[in-house]
């Protein structure tokens, strides 16, 4: 589900926040009427998710179809800044029933000025926002300025039937300016046995972005963006020379350790305008370049990729082309460390979707050197080897069922021997694994292994050997 926040904007005088500029006192004259513009984070009910909000400027444009005028233009302060789920901003506005309502949040201050003088429509979809004024230096990490956020409703009418006992009421989506690139990388089994860390020696470096964004758009959720009437969208896309586009790079402040197998870890994220990226030779695409990343006693590997092609699972997209790079949209890109170099998957995610810290995995390992055994019924035998660094060991349970809610009781089907004990950290523990004669030729017994949290589940399947 996409990020949005819920705008109300109705007759209604509340008093939530400080004004600045002229935004107060408030005077009710012939043909005005007081507009309250309540924003409610819906989706950012845990920390996790809220984007700080230090201001907010409202403008708004009577006769927007026509012949637009400026009727309000406008900018709170949050005292404080604000991070709660609703909160409230106030000001006058004209009796008009063609108004064009907009709202940026946390404006950058490169744009102030220009968006303080604005008069007509054309000038706020044209305006740019540069990312030194909200990112810093490797477009990692947001000032405290704020995320740029930013949402358009057409067609508003306010009447003299709309008074403070009988308010207006429109919903309004607002989306972040930026989209961002989350990376992760992750070990195959046949790393299995090596452990895989990103010194600060390592870099991560992100081609093709660039350094400004046009500010201000529409959304699909309010009808202003991606509909069939060019007179309904507000926006423009972008699109930049590939010779002026540019490279940023991450390095970790401390080592990162990868341990577990098919588990991905977060890296680091990026922040990248919102543009086309349909130059021929994929010439303006995004790239990830990855160096040092060092496997213990084997030797550092690289990688690269171009971002050429995606999937979007909530569009039920599976694979294609990337044209676009579209604002408050992630783009996640997990590398995979093979014994051979990187392999790579990327998609498309809501930003809810996704949060770096929240996805943490937990600081130990479990890892199981096959998941899918074939032993010859008639007392067969397989080796599995067992790794962990969990402190409290780990242990071995067999089931009848793939789902491990059925325990085996009968060792006639299937029998385990440990070389050792199973109660402690183990980098290499033997299990032996023998069927007995009563398990049928196809049947499967399930064994979950499992250290702390962490659960793996082995399939072994008898066969009989006719040789």
């Amino acid at each position: 589900m996409k990020f949005q926040k819920i705008i109300y904007l109705f007759l209604f005088v509340a008093g939530l926040v400080s004004c600045m500029k002229d935004s107060c006192p408030l005077a009710e004259g012939p043909g005005r009427s007081v507009i309250s513009v309540t924003i409610e984070d819906e989706d950012g009910k845990s920390d996790s998710y809220r984007q700080v909000i230090n201001t907010v400027r409202v403008i708004v444009f009577d006769n927007a179809s026509t012949v637009p005028r400026l009727d309000v233009n406008r900018v709170f302060r949050m005292p404080g800044g604000e991070t709660g789920t609703k909160f409230t901003v106030k000001t006058e506005t004209s009796r008009n029933n063609d108004k064009l309502v907009m709202a940026i949040v946390n404006e950058p201050a490169g744009a102030s000025q220009a968006l303080a003088g604005m008069s007509h429509p054309n000038g706020v979809e044209d305006l740019m926002f540069v990312f030194a004024d909200i990112m810093n230096a490797n477009h990692t990490a947001v000032k405290t300025s704020g995320m740029p956020m930013t949402g358009v409703v057409r067609g508003v009418s306010v009447g003299p039937a709309h008074t403070e006992s009988d308010p207006k009421r429109v919903d309004m989506t607002i989306e972040r300016a930026v989209a961002r690139v989350d990376i992760y990388l992750q070990k195959d089994e046949s790393i299995a046995p090596r452990v895989v860390e990103l010194p600060s020696t390592t870099v991560v470096t992100l081609k093709n972005t660039y350094a400004e964004g046009y500010l201000v758009a529409g959304t699909r959720a309010d009808g202003t963006r991606d509909q069939p009437g060019e007179n309904l969208n507000f926006g423009r896309l972008l699109t930049v020379f590939p010779s002026d586009l540019r490279t940023v790079e991450w390095s970790p402040a401390s080592t990162i350790t990868i341990r577990a197998v098919n588990t991905k870890v977060p890296v680091c994220s990026f922040y990248t305008p919102e543009r086309t990226c349909s130059a021929v030779n994929d010439a303006d695409k995004l790239g990830l370049v990855f160096e040092n990343i060092h496997l213990v006693g084997v030797g550092d590997r690289n990688g690269e990729i171009t971002i050429r092609r995606i999937s979007n699972p909530a569009a039920g997209v599976t694979d294609s082309e990337l044209r676009e790079i579209r604002r408050n949209n992630v783009y996640e890109v997990v590398g995979t460390i093979m014994s051979i170099g990187l392999g790579f998957e990327t998609r498309v995610v809501a930003w809810r979707m996704v949060d770096m810290n929240a996805e943490i995995p937990t600081p130990y390992y479990l890892d199981i050197s096959a998941n899918d055994l074939r032993i010859n019924r008639n007392f067969g035998m397989a080796k599995l080897i067992v790794r962990t660094d969990y402190p409290g060991g780990w242990r071995a349970e067999c089931f009848v069922d793939p789902d491990c809610t059925i325990p085996m009781t009968n060792v006639d089907y299937m029998s385990l021997s440990v070389a050792g004990s199973p109660s402690a950290a183990s980098a290499g523990m033997e299990v032996i694994v023998t069927l007995g004669s009563n398990i049928s030729w196809g049947e499967s017994r399930y064994i979950r292994f499992t250290a702390g949290r962490k659960n793996i589940v082995v399939r072994v399947t008898a066969y009989m050997d006719v040789s």
